[in-house]
């Protein structure tokens, strides 16, 4: 599951996940409904994961408790997908799955809320 800026050019999220599964070579195909509950998960995903970016830019939540909700964020969808694909295929398709997958913590928190992305 992938994030977005929110960008228009952004690829058509039914494609670019239909791509991840079949570059991930499963050894039988997901079906339909799999990949509807999959695309649900990654929309669930993104909504968390922007209203996060909000709180954080209009300072309601500080760098440290971004990271740990979107953590949070990121395990549930994995827990859902896990359910939905298997353990081994998700993680197949996904990989590691979690906030130290996608960011750079350290960088990110700047080992303060006072520094790197998003300064406060």
């Amino acid at each position: 599951m992938s994030f977005s800026t929110g960008a228009h050019d952004d690829p058509d999220p039914r494609s670019e996940l239909s791509a991840l599964i079949e570059a991930a070579s499963l050894s039988h195909p997901i079906g339909s409904q799999k990949l509807e509950a999959l695309l649900k998960i990654q929309e669930d995903l993104r909504a968390n994961q922007e209203q996060l970016a909000r709180w954080l830019l209009l300072k309601r939540i500080t760098k440290t408790e971004y990271v740990a909700k979107l953590d949070t964020v990121m395990r549930e969808a994995a827990l859902a997908g896990e359910e939905v694909l298997g353990f081994d295929d998700f993680h197949k398709v996904f990989g590691e799955f979690n906030v130290q997958s996608v960011l750079d913590v350290k960088a990110f928190v700047g080992g303060s809320d006072g520094g790197g992305f998003f300064a406060n």
